[in-house]
């Protein structure tokens, strides 16, 4: 039992030690890095005061108005996208849908959305699906596509006409 008395006191004796130096080494690094932080900021609040003492000195007039930049990435493009024909076929289950459709925009469209809409025979709505372009479409450009619809474990429903149009066609 002396023996553990010992050893539990001289372990204890050891930890104190490297838990002071762990501690000390820490507020060290913690402080280090707070003054590196507070002279980083000091640094940065002197580049800016500076660079506000040159902005002050520059007239109205000579700046340039960048206000009739025109953004697209709201615009949408659906009417520029033309649907120039398409055919379907089943294969193992899954209606695949192949076509061709051309950029009419007077700009490249780089992400477009044609979606197929069945219907059944009285004119009901009976199922969707839809397929993404990401590769971007030149100007009067003809770009082929494939729309998969279903899976070989899940078929489609039955339907009599489908109707192909684009979802959305953006350009960024």
């Amino acid at each position: 039992m002396e023996t553990i008395k010992k050893g539990f006191l001289l372990g204890v004796g050891l930890l104190i030690p490297l838990l002071l130096v762990e501690y000390l080494s820490a507020e060290y690094s913690f402080h280090k890095m707070n003054q590196m932080t507070v002279d980083s900021f000091e640094a940065f609040k002197n580049e800016f005061d500076a660079d506000e003492e040159l902005y002050d000195e520059v007239e109205l007039g000579d700046v340039e108005s960048h206000s009739n930049f025109e953004y697209d990435f709201n615009k949408s493009y659906v009417k520029d996208i033309e649907i120039l024909d398409y055919n379907s076929v089943i294969q193992n289950n899954q209606l695949l849908i192949r076509g061709q459709i051309k950029n009419n925009a007077e700009k490249e469209i780089s992400s477009i959305e044609i979606e197929a809409e069945l219907f059944d025979e009285a004119g009901n709505f009976v199922f969707e699906c839809a397929e993404y372009l990401s590769e971007s479409i030149a100007t009067n450009t003809v770009e082929n596509f494939l729309i998969k619809c279903g899976c070989s474990e899940n078929s489609v429903p039955e339907y009599s006409k489908i109707e192909v149009s684009i979802a959305r066609a953006s350009a960024y």
